[in-house]
């Protein structure tokens, strides 16, 4: 596959694709879909045989995006190292972003034009819903539905057959979409806009923010967060989508990448690498770091982590210091992901590394053959990687 590069930096190659837009990617034309499905056999015939935690639902594991799994407990420092395969599924098209696990179910979606359900157990396909001819972006799950955007369009699956239960169509290209309670968020044209879970009624539709919103918005108590390409970072209610406040970055400091809740903090990450973290009820700028983050940013349990290059960093949440830096074997592309006290990045050229959280020690690398973006997700003792051959990979100790 090709990508599109146009300048060589790490910066450059997250922005691609953590961005979770497709403005840069998407060069099917978006018309007509044509919409197949294939059911290998119901969800809900599966079961108590698979676990039935939600722990990870959407990008960042659920809508404020922190990207940590506190939930975690097989896969751990003491474990990593003993990660081997437990199966492969072939995609049909590159895996650029992480898929969800709820239910003991994975959905992914897939360059091949489609989304895939698989058991997490076995990685025995389930369903398959064909999209036409544009890109699903990562979905989001809520109780019984599957949400993705697809080009301009964001349709409502059913979680255990794949059938459309409603659509939405946009004029213009918009976010992965994110849900927090009975509300489904996304973005584009500069505005935030939120639906009924249920039914895809539309809810409200903010202001104009004043320039393209490239990446998903993050919700927490009731605040909607969302980074803006011309460096600002708003704050709505999640009632109304009226503005509560807005902080500006700076000048060439455009938001690509989504913004992260956690800590008593948001945090949101500029085109340079810096790292902005801000008091989530006024909107002051609490600290900020400077060039250390190629895409967004794992956060909990009082310390923030990034990658960028081939240098991994721990920071103190409340203050921003240093509390490790590591050298990482390959170069990282993507965010990182915090669970069970290990730290995994995507690397360049296909390959994940693990980091003892409380040192940035490596504790595993495995290579995967091909470029991997996909920030991957550990869910129930199972690390899940997508990858560009087209294949979602997991692994367990």
């Amino acid at each position: 596959m090709t990508y599109p590069w146009t300048e060589d930096t790490n910066m450059a190659r997250a922005r691609l694709f953590s961005r979770i837009s497709r403005r840069t990617l998407l060069f099917a034309s978006v018309g007509t879909i044509a919409i197949a499905v294939q059911v290998s056999a119901p969800v809900a015939a599966l079961g108590a045989t698979i676990e039935a935690t939600p722990v990870w639902s959407q990008l960042g594991g659920g809508p404020r995006h922190s990207s940590y799994n506190s939930s975690e407990s097989l896969l751990t420092p003491s474990t990593v190292a003993a990660l081997h395969s437990k199966w492969m599924v072939p995609t049909g098209g590159t895996v650029a972003w992480p898929p969800a696990v709820v239910n003991g179910v994975v959905y992914t979606s897939s360059f091949g034009h489609k989304v895939l359900a698989t058991r997490a157990d076995t990685g025995k396909v389930l369903w398959t819903r064909s999209v036409g001819t544009d890109f699903p972006l990562t979905p989001a799950v809520g109780p019984g539905r599957v949400y993705v955007v697809v080009g301009r369009t964001l349709r409502a699956l059913d979680a255990n057959t794949g059938a459309v239960k409603w659509t939405r169509s946009f004029r213009h290209t918009i976010t992965a979409p994110v849900v927090d309670n009975g509300t489904v968020y996304l973005a584009g044209q500069g505005k935030v806009q939120a639906f009924r879970r249920d039914t895809g009624a539309r809810r409200w539709t903010s202001a104009n923010l004043g320039d393209a919103i490239e990446s998903s918005p993050a919700v927490s108590n009731g605040v909607v967060y969302a980074g803006v390409r011309n460096g600002r970072v708003y704050a709505l209610k999640s009632a109304d989508g009226s503005q509560l406040w807005s902080f500006f970055a700076g000048l060439d400091r455009s938001i690509f990448v989504y913004p992260v809740v956690a800590n008593a903090a948001v945090y949101a990450v500029t085109s340079g690498g810096n790292i902005i973290a801000l008091n989530p009820t006024t909107g002051a700028q609490l600290w900020t770091g400077n060039g250390l983050a190629a895409a967004s940013v794992a956060a909990g349990g009082g310390v923030v982590y990034s990658a960028n290059g081939n240098t991994a960093t721990a920071l103190d949440a409340a203050t921003g210091t240093t509390l490790w830096t590591a050298s990482i074997t390959d170069t990282t592309n993507g965010a990182p992901l915090f669970a069970g006290g290990v730290v995994y990045l995507p690397t360049y050229p296909g390959s994940v590394t693990a980091l003892d959280a409380n040192t940035g020690a490596t504790l595993w690398h495995r290579k995967l053959g091909q470029f991997s973006t996909a920030t991957p997700v550990v869910a129930n003792g199972t690390l899940y990687v997508g990858s560009d051959d087209g294949n979602l990979y997991a692994f367990t100790p």
